[in-house]
């Protein structure tokens, strides 16, 4: 199963869209989730890993 993500370009005129399909997501870029990243990575499956911005 995959995801397909389609993000909206608003800087053009033209009604395009950007589409990225990843085979994996992952929340958080802890240890655990970096890890699963690498792993996945090395694996050769496309993954998209989401992290919230740190903020001081």
């Amino acid at each position: 199963m995959s995801v397909v993500l389609i993000k909206p370009k608003t800087s053009s005129k033209k009604e395009t869209k950007e589409e990225k399909i990843y085979d994996a997501i992952i929340i958080g870029g802890g240890p655990a989730g970096l890890t699963a990243g690498i792993y996945l990575s090395r694996a050769r499956i496309n993954t998209l890993l989401i992290e919230k911005p740190f903020l001081v």
